[in-house]
């Protein structure tokens, strides 16, 4: 059975370090043609590979290094350095010292005569962007085999740019659209969903936020949500990224068009709905010292982290100035952002939305000397230079009691110009509140065993996990959990609208995937243990009535709650329903 896996996803698998690591393992490799990866080291003068296999150096050949189909000329065989890279064991020459050679090129034609062959249009692939420019994303769906993600089949939304959703390195799920003799494209429209449905929070006569990407012939489009765009005439004044109020004019259903008009403190009818909501909410205003209708801000009652009706994210700014990168820059330069602001910066990048109490969690898990007031300022002056950014959750009944951070675009900016890969993208200054929820629930989750498991090893978030078998299985886990005793793979559900119905298909992907635990990207020393996290054990309740009719052989369904990881609760916060 061919594995079939982009570069760089089966390196840390127990299966190619089990082959790699010694040359018995090499043999046996060669004798069933197993595909291997190794990471890059060298590429001399002849333009010939040196690959890291353990102890010992492979060489790939100028002339085995690819087949055409990832568009590699000879010449650029120099970028695969310090890169894995797969392959077939060639020969094992003996003498004096073991020789091995390898084809990366045979391995991509063994890759893509199953992906050819086995294929089907509709079908689902998971892959990692290697290329990508205005255009299109050329996606490594396995061996270095390229498939063509256009920017016309990344959503239903008309895309200025494909980088405004996606980029280099990043792995993806997708279908198969179309494939002929050389190409396969494919397309990640279902991922997004459809416009229809995307537009059932928006009607007409309302009042919403939005963010201004670029102009156009007879106006300005205006992001509404991460799926739809509204036509709006140019204002005076704004510009690419402001966000702004709009009214929502016109909806055109067949068209898939939608007319909105940009509110300034002039337009007469918003300043009597400014007016009533300001006597609505005068007494909910974060910084008030009345917290009487906060929403509770601690464990004491319903987890924080719970989807309240009607709510909304508030973006607050600091200050009307533009911070350019140039400024950014000079304060590095002269030491006025260090490095307590680099690790805010780091840990914000990976967890995404934090809170400032999970913030200072991670940098004491990782013992970074400091204290609780210099993580203060410093989080202060990130906000003032744009590197972070920070909301909170609001409706009729008040205002929540903690604040969100997240990533700036120039706190992006910096991480790359300091050569780390930023998870920034435009579009998180619109991210709805459950999904923020979700990912806050997770790193509670991910700060509990840092703080009270003393056999915790390591984490990922929001991590991809396929497996194969007669086909592919691709699932997104929240967290998965590294503990000396056990592994932990868990979800975190919130209640969205259509969980239960979401909740069904992505626990029919980890039946399979669990099915085929062994053969995932990812490596685990024994079968982890699968956790969802609800809201309450009301929730979770929920979850076991609803699961009863399903059949999972190879998934054994643990749960907790939010209010379970908290160091008081933690050393019994999983539990089983029968």
């Amino acid at each position: 059975m061919v594995i079939i896996k982009s570069e760089g996803q089966m390196i840390n698998s127990y299966r190619n370090k089990k082959f790699v690591s010694s040359m018995d393992g090499l043999r046996e490799a060669e004798k069933k043609e197993i595909i291997l990866e190794g990471i890059c080291i060298k590429c001399d003068r002849e333009n010939n590979l040196k690959i890291k296999l353990g102890n010992i150096i492979g060489t790939i050949p100028y002339d085995e290094l690819s087949n055409g189909a990832d568009h590699m000329r000879i010449s650029e065989a120099w970028t695969m350095v310090n890169k894995p890279v797969q392959f077939l064991v060639e020969r094992i020459e003996s003498g004096d010292s073991y020789g091995v050679v390898l084809s990366r090129k045979r391995a991509m034609n063994i890759v893509r005569e199953e992906i050819w062959g086995k294929l089907k249009l509709g079908d689902y692939v998971s892959g990692t962007i290697k290329v990508i420019d205005s255009e299109k994303a050329m996606v490594d769906i396995g061996c270095g085999n390229l498939a063509v993600l256009s920017k016309d089949d990344v959503c239903d939304v008309k895309l200025d740019n494909i980088l405004e959703r996606f980029h280099v390195g990043e792995e993806i799920e997708a279908r198969i659209k179309d494939k002929d003799k050389n190409n396969i494209f494919i397309s990640t429209k279902e991922f997004w969903e459809i416009w229809d449905k995307n537009i059932k929070d928006i009607e007409e006569g309302t009042f919403v936020s939005g963010v201004i990407k670029n102009k156009i012939s007879n106006g300005v489009l205006i992001e509404l949500n991460e799926h739809v765009r509204g036509i709006a005439n140019y204002y005076k004044g704004t510009s690419y990224g402001d966000v702004v109020t709009v009214y929502i004019k016109k909806i055109d259903p067949v068209k898939k068009r939608i007319k909105v008009e940009i509110v300034t403190d002039d337009y007469e009818f918003y300043k009597k709905e400014k007016k009533d909501f300001k006597e609505k909410t005068k007494d909910n205003i974060i910084g008030k010292k009345d917290n009487s209708r906060r929403w509770e801000g601690s464990f004491k009652g319903k987890s924080p982290f719970v989807i309240v009706q009607g709510e909304q994210r508030e973006i607050e700014h600091f200050g009307n100035d533009y911070v350019s990168i140039y400024q950014i820059i000079f304060d590095v330069k002269h030491n006025y952002i260090n490095e307590i602001h680099y690790k805010i910066l780091e840990i914000v990048n990976k967890h995404r939305y934090v809170t400032s109490k999970q913030i200072t969690d991670i940098m004491n898990y990782y013992k970074f000397d400091t204290t609780q007031e210099r993580i203060k300022r410093a989080m202060k002056i990130c906000l003032k230079k744009q590197l972070l950014e920070r909301c909170f959750f609001a409706n009729n009944g008040g205002c929540s009691s903690y604040k969100v951070y997240s990533l700036g675009k120039n706190g992006a900016d910096l991480l790359r110009y300091r050569g780390n890969k930023s998870y920034w993208n435009p579009l998180e200054s619109v991210e709805k509140p459950d999904k923020i929820k979700k990912v806050l629930a997770t790193n509670q989750i991910i700060t509990a065993y840092m703080k009270c498991s003393h056999d915790f090893k390591n984490y990922y978030i929001n991590q991809i996990i396929t497996a194969k078998e007669d086909d592919i299985a691709t699932v997104r886990a929240s967290a998965i959990i590294y503990t000396e005793q056990n592994d932990y793979v868990y979800e975190v559900i919130r209640r969205k609208e259509n969980w239960e119905k979401c909740l069904c298909d992505k626990l029919t992907r980890y039946e399979k995937v669990f099915e085929n635990i062994e053969f995932t990207n990812l490596e685990f020393d024994k079968k982890p243990k699968f956790v969802i996290c609800g809201e309450d054990k009301e929730q979770n309740i929920e979850i076991s009535d609803l699961l009863k009719g399903m059949d999972f052989k190879n998934l054994r369904i643990l749960y907790t709650v939010d209010k379970l990881n908290l160091v008081e609760n933690f050393e019994n916060s999983i539990y089983e329903i029968k």
